[in-house]
């Protein structure tokens, strides 16, 4: 989810809709957002975005089948509280999550792209 990798057209339920995942990261706490600013300097960027309890949502979005240029990372703004506006590819969070998470390995089975 945090890599954009393109989805074949058999992803989409309908094609010309959009496909959308969400997610909730939990537990970002002092501890690592400490390690954001020695690693890889990202707290600044993170840390806005953060609710209540170190909780951090995040959107992926997909408008195209075998597009990954058409990927759109979207973050909930705290500020605005629990049920902020999304807000789209915010400068540093696709590397800032990249650092909590190893990069998975996709393994295609039902079709490809290219």
């Amino acid at each position: 989810m945090i890599s954009p990798f393109p989805l074949v057209e058999s992803d989409f339920n309908e094609t010309g809709l959009s496909v959308s995942v969400e997610g909730t990261i939990n537990g970002i706490t002092d501890a690592i957002l400490v390690r954001f600013d020695v690693e890889v300097k990202h707290r600044s960027r993170i840390e806005p975005l953060l609710m209540d309890g170190g909780v951090l949502r995040i959107r992926r979005s997909m408008d195209v089948p075998c597009s990954a240029k058409t990927a759109v990372l979207s973050v909930r703004d705290a500020s605005g509280g629990n049920d902020g506006e999304w807000v789209s590819n915010p400068t540093g969070i696709p590397e800032a999550l990249k650092a909590l998470f190893p990069e998975p390995m996709v393994i295609g089975v039902n079709g490809r792209c290219g």
